[in-house]
């Protein structure tokens, strides 16, 4: 009973945080279909099974009817419907209602945004629960950030959200049968998120062996969080310099770096700024070590917003993903590709030994130099 109870506040607890996204970081909404008139989307192909769009007059958020969605699923386990669409420039997310009447474990759905000259644009649709199955009963909306996008280049190549003609709704991986309605882009002019602490008068602090970074300040912190104020006691103790870094820090390539540093000690994981992913890896890449404590690392990059940190990235626009680095995604590789390596791989004579066995570039941190990057 414990354990449904729990699942239900985690469920309640995502739709607050999607409706005070909804208010506060969303300037407005353009539609694309409210599912008012006749149906408007066809299969993309007609390979294999297909998906079939109809009309619901029974379920409906608004208006008078939502749009239902029938999949069987087979080879080659994925039917998309299309229609025409315009993504606006300043558009932050796309968002919808949906209502799960029935959901293989397998079952998902993806968004596609299609440029004219064939590349694309690819998301999942999470909500509540990673896998359609995992939905609360009733209507749930979900917001797919436009961050969340990731470029499938299969046309010029080109970056070009602005350019898309064409929206589809993927269904994949098992049978499905589903409602939604109001699907719409959510939009903002201006589309930038805060800027992240820093520390005033930064100054890293020297130790006999060594100097550490230990982030601290307010990210979001688990039950098997450790206390930063204590494990600079203990790196003290044990002859290091312990500097308590801000989000801001982190995500400095100056201030975290392995000239400076030669451990980063993360006591909050899975939390940590995005911004924070490209020094990250720079420092990984230069030498550093890191300590990661408190959850699965990396496996909930937050970012700094209006209303304090969020997982859903309302800050870029369409317009914004042009410019956005091809390497850019999770900081971690637990989708898609085995094992969390962030692409880093241990030589066969290089391999780490230790994290805190005598030895290495400075005694104590062992395994600074032991990290081959691909």
């Amino acid at each position: 009973m414990m354990n449904v109870g729990m699942s239900y506040l985690m469920r309640a607890a995502y739709l607050c945080v999607a409706c005070l996204l909804s208010a506060s970081a969303v300037a407005g909404e353009v539609p694309i279909d409210d599912f008012e008139g006749p149906v408007a989307w066809t299969p993309f192909t007609a390979r294999g099974p297909l998906a079939h769009p109809s009309l619901d007059i029974d379920h409906f958020v608004q208006g008078k009817a939502s749009m239902r969605i029938r999949y069987d699923a087979a080879e080659p386990y994925w039917s998309n419907l299309k229609r025409p669409v315009k993504v606006p420039a300043d558009a932050v997310g796309v968002a919808m209602s949906i209502k799960v009447h029935l959901a293989d474990g397998s079952a998902a759905m993806h968004f596609w945004l299609n440029e004219a000259d064939g590349d694309g644009w690819l998301a999942r649709v999470d909500g509540p629960g990673k896998m359609l199955a995992d939905f609360a009963p009733g209507w749930q909306d979900v917001v797919v950030p436009i961050a969340d996008f990731s470029f499938q280049p299969r046309g010029t190549g080109t970056r070009q959200m602005t350019t898309v003609n064409q929206m589809q709704i993927g269904c994949n991986f098992g049978d499905l049968d589903v409602s939604v309605d109001r699907l719409r882009f959510m939009t903002s002019p201006s589309g930038a998120g805060r800027e992240l602490p820093l520390t005033d008068g930064f100054k890293p602090e020297d130790g006999r062996l060594g100097r550490v970074a230990i982030l601290a300040g307010d990210l979001p912190a688990g039950r098997g969080a450790a206390d930063p104020q204590k494990l600079a006691e203990i790196a003290r103790r044990w002859g290091y310099g312990a500097t308590l870094c801000t989000s801001g820090d982190v995500a400095d390539r100056k201030r975290l770096s392995p000239d400076v540093f030669d451990v980063l000690i993360v006591p909050c994981a899975p939390s940590y700024p995005q911004a924070g992913r490209d020094a990250l890896v720079a420092f990984l890449k230069g030498g550093g070590s890191l300590i990661s404590i408190g959850g699965y690392a990396f496996d909930r990059p937050l970012v700094f917003a209006d209303d304090g940190w969020t997982d859903r990235d309302l800050t870029l626009r369409a317009a914004d993903m042009a410019n956005v680095p091809k390497d850019e995604g999770p900081i971690n590789t637990r989708s898609g590709v085995p094992g969390d390596t962030m692409r880093l791989k241990a030589g066969a004579d290089r391999g780490i030994r230790s994290v805190v066995s005598p030895g290495g570039r400075r005694p104590g941190w062992h395994g600074a130099r032991s990290v081959v990057v691909e």
